[in-house]
């Protein structure tokens, strides 16, 4: 596996995630990685992605992406990371309440 093939793969997964709705990456804090199998020109890799708090204060979540595929001796591993922000109580579409259970389900 080459990192300039994969990176443009795994940036591009986390692009998809960032977007998703924050109580969804909540959702995913203590699941196990969401997995898929890529082929880019002519090498197969995987990518797994996983979602973990940034701290005890639970502002923010970091969304982590790995993609494995075979090196030239041995399996090479290629890791990158973004955090989102949790939406702050004041923000107008949301309630305490909200956020409190968001937090309790990581």
């Amino acid at each position: 596996m080459q990192r300039a093939q994969a990176y443009p793969a795994v940036a591009a997964e986390l692009e998809r995630w960032r977007l998703r709705p924050w109580h969804d990456l909540v959702d995913r804090i203590g699941k196990p990685p969401a997995s898929m199998a890529l082929a880019l020109q002519g090498e197969e890799f995987q990518i797994e992605v996983w979602v973990t708090w940034t701290d005890q204060r639970q502002c923010a979540v970091r969304v982590h992406a790995a993609a494995m595929g075979p090196g030239t001796q041995t399996m090479e591993r290629f890791d990158e990371s973004i955090v989102v922000p949790i939406p702050h109580a004041g923000s107008p579409d949301l309630v305490d309440s909200d956020i409190a259970t968001a937090r309790t389900r990581g």
